[in-house]
């Protein structure tokens, strides 16, 4: 059972010293982890991913301390002089911007005014997003919600969240006085477009959003939702018409298009001041010193702020992303650990073809299709080939005025290659970095990308055992290929194109599949407020994971002559592994933030997908009497 410390005023999780592994196998794995391990000031958790990080930014900054290549060299030294706090320069820029933006609103030029937020990454109430797909020769652009200060209604409207609503005004009331206005009810114009905004859950889930309904003309969407995306599109400067536009939420475009009737008035521009503010806040030192205040040391208990070589990083990441990218392959790149993880890609996809072939619920067309899918994920490991060269920017001293500029130009450059239909989209700011502690899957263009930034310890480390290396990186490997065929990626084909290739009859039993293994993790995460349907995707790939490592396990050790009773120690070694992999230390408040994160807390995510395992029980002889046993013969044989 764990139990509670306190750390900066906060409760942090600890566990009893007679806590059984067959009642919360976690918590006894990571017993004494748990129980020694502080949070660190400048986290509000703490983690393998988030240590393997502070890893990975030391090395950043010493690429960053290095000379670099002359055609960088002039624009890393101004970034560097840029992000020393230049108030008076910055404020200048807010004053200039908030200029235009109160020229523009006099104007009574929405769609101007709604391109002028987007063009300069101001947050408003809209998202667009651009996709080209090269298969299916479509330009493609989504309208959906742009996510206000608090991602739940929760925190607007529950009595419980009331001191987070006061504190919040007085951050208000603070960062409205460095720039000498007035604040106003900001805090229930963004209440009625959380209210308004679908949950996670039910956006995930693609036909909600890829459909015939919500694809619209220009008529249909002023008709149907009272907004113009065409004339929205032509002060964006789209020189043509996209193939599909789809409105992710109609009913919220059509509700929010009628409660912006007064966009224009004196009541709403404390509205789009705010906006305005929390864009400047990186960048003057009084409203970063609030921001972190609110944010970092309310609402999460981060008790350190980044510090200037932080800062220097951050700023680099975002302006010069493509040298940072460089720079990090050639100086922290192992050949060996690459081709080692390449070799375990080739031979995890041969497992899964293998164990879809013996299927047991697939029928032989489907299994065809899948079989297909997997041969032809694309594998990327280390670095991810960039359509993109780092934009030709002459950067100023005034951070930011350089970061508008950087976002103006990626504006100018997405709409430039939004005309290209003979490649795919594939841009460096939404890409994820070779350096990033991370993994993932995509379903656009069927492939997964492993950075380096992931292969090192604890992930991988070539001088500990097999064993080791298939719990931490092997389960990382096939949960992402397993991504191929979760509850949404099974939606797309070997091409990235999305449309239905199941038999009806398999469709079926896989909604079956996933509403028990909801009923799995909800059995474990009763009593908390964890959304289960959000992380179906995840949950039914980590699931799926530990079947194809306990089979290349099996595998192994046959290969080397372990068979039977012998290959229990090894197999006790992956459970306590993988349980290693995923221990955590957090705040007790933490816990309201991860309820809509898409991956299970890490209690939840070790123990529901052990208990499981028949391998896992049989091994510590679980019995239906612990509370670790749990079985289900639908969710032991999904892949």
């Amino acid at each position: 059972m764990a139990n509670h410390q306190t750390q900066n005023g906060k409760r942090r999780i600890t566990v009893k010293n007679n806590i059984s592994l067959k009642d919360d196998f976690y918590s006894f794995a990571n017993k004494e982890w748990l129980n020694q391990t502080k949070i660190p000031k400048r986290h509000q958790s703490y983690d393998n991913f988030i240590s393997l990080g502070e890893k990975v930014e030391r090395q950043l900054k010493k690429i960053i301390q290095t000379t670099p290549p002359p055609k960088f060299a002039k624009n890393v030294q101004m970034i560097q002089i840029a992000t020393h706090w230049n108030d008076t320069e910055v404020e200048k820029t807010f004053f200039r911007l908030f200029g235009e933006m109160k020229s523009i609103i006099q104007e009574n030029n929405f769609y101007k005014f709604l391109a002028f937020l987007i063009i300069n990454n101001i947050k408003n109430v809209f998202d667009l997003e651009v996709e080209n797909s090269i298969h299916k020769k479509e330009k493609i652009i989504v309208i959906g919600a742009s996510q206000q200060t608090f991602a739940t209604i929760d925190y607007y409207t529950y009595p419980k969240y009331f001191g987070v609503r006061k504190a919040f005004n007085l951050f208000l009331k603070q960062i409205f006085d460095v720039v000498g206005f007035e604040s106003s009810d900001i805090l229930s114009m963004e209440e009625f477009f959380v209210k308004n905004t679908k949950p996670e859950s039910f956006l995930r889930i693609i036909e909600n959003v890829y459909n015939k309904e919500n694809e619209m003309s220009s008529k249909e969407s002023i008709e149907k939702c009272y907004f113009d995306w065409e004339e929205l599109l032509e002060y964006l400067q789209f020189e043509f018409k996209p193939t599909k536009i789809l409105i992710e939420q109609p009913e919220y475009l059509k509700k929010s298009m009628i409660f912006l009737k007064d966009w224009n008035k004196p009541s709403f521009l404390p509205f789009w001041t705010y906006k305005l503010l929390a864009r400047t806040s990186n960048y003057h030192s009084k409203l970063y010193q609030l921001s972190f205040e609110f944010f970092g040391k309310f609402l999460y208990n981060i008790q350190k702020k980044p510090d200037y070589s932080d800062m220097v990083l951050s700023n680099i990441s975002l302006c010069m992303n493509v040298y940072l990218n460089e720079q990090y392959i050639h100086y922290f790149t192992d050949s060996n650990k690459i081709q080692y993880c390449r070799n375990f890609v080739f031979f995890a996809k041969k497992v899964i073809i293998q164990r879809l072939k013996k299927s047991r619920w697939l029928s032989p067309s489907t299994i065809r299709q899948a079989v297909h899918k997997i041969q032809k994920i694309k594998v990327f490991v280390g670095n991810k080939p960039r359509v993109d060269k780092q934009p030709v920017i002459q950067y100023s001293t005034n951070m930011f005025e350089n970061s508008l500029l950087f976002s103006r130009t990626i504006s100018s450059d997405i709409i430039q290659k939004f005309k290209n239909i003979t490649s795919p989209f594939i841009h460096y700011i939404g890409d994820m970095n070779s350096y990033d502690v991370n993994a993932n899957y995509s379903s656009l263009d069927n492939s997964i990308f492993i950075p380096s930034g992931i292969l090192q310890e604890p992930f991988m480390d070539l001088k500990k055992p097999f064993v080791y290396n298939l719990s931490f990186l092997g389960m990382i490997i096939c949960h992402e290929l397993l991504h191929s065929l979760d509850d949404e990626g099974c939606k797309y084909d070997e091409n990235g194109l999305y449309h239905n290739w199941w038999n009806e009859s398999d469709k079926e039993k896989y909604k079956q599949i996933e509403k028990s293994v909801i009923k799995l993790y909800e059995h474990f995460t009763k009593n908390t407020d964890s959304v289960e349907s959000l992380k179906l995707g995840e949950n039914i790939a980590d699931i799926g994971s530990m079947s194809i490592v306990e089979e290349i396990l099996e595998y192994y050790l046959t290969e080397n002559n372990i068979t039977g009773m012998a290959q229990v120690p090894y197999f006790k070694h992956l459970y306590l592994y993988y349980a290693s992999m995923y221990k955590k230390q957090n705040y007790e408040s933490f816990m309201k933030q991860t309820q809509l994160d898409k991956h299970s807390y890490s209690k939840y995510r070790v123990n529901c997908v052990l208990a499981n395992s028949q391998k896992f029980k049989e091994c510590f002889q679980i019995s239906p009497s612990d509370k670790m046993y749990y079985f289900d013969e639908i969710t032991q044989h999904i892949w």
